[in-house]
């Protein structure tokens, strides 16, 4: 079984236009797409 391990490192911003899950579920799919192209 093998495990990736996600390191978030982030900035608040008040005037941000989504939320943080939004974030986070976004550069997952973003890493998820990359490591399929491989």
């Amino acid at each position: 079984m093998s495990w990736t391990v996600y390191v978030i490192c982030y900035h608040f911003n008040e005037d941000a236009r989504e939320t943080m899950q939004e974030k986070i579920n976004r550069t997952l799919v973003t890493e998820a797409n990359r490591m399929a192209v491989y």
